[in-house]
């Protein structure tokens, strides 16, 4: 799988409390995503999540498959981002 991360700043006075809330994370994926590469994806986004990351957009329009334990860990992913009072959303889904 190949992912690619662009960081979108949205509208909103940008101060240190406000900071990570003020960012877009757009994750394209595209490939895989299978069982072999997922300890590598699952620590970018716990890296991320712990890092205050709020907004999350998966594009998943050029991803191929995906197998369970992908599923999994977008399943993670959402309970983390949300735990942190974040929100994700999926785009393109086949």
């Amino acid at each position: 799988m190949i992912y690619k991360l662009d960081m979108i700043r949205s509208s909103g006075a940008l101060n240190r409390e406000d900071l990570n809330k003020s960012f877009v994370y757009v994750l394209h994926l595209s490939g895989n995503f299978v069982m072999e590469i997922s300890d590598e994806f699952n620590l970018l986004m716990s890296t991320l999540t712990a890092g205050g990351m709020k907004k999350v957009v998966f594009d998943l329009s050029d991803l191929k498959y995906i197998d369970s334990t992908g599923i999994g860990i977008f399943i993670a992913v959402t309970k983390q981002v949300r735990a942190r009072g974040g929100d994700l959303v999926f785009f393109n889904v086949n």
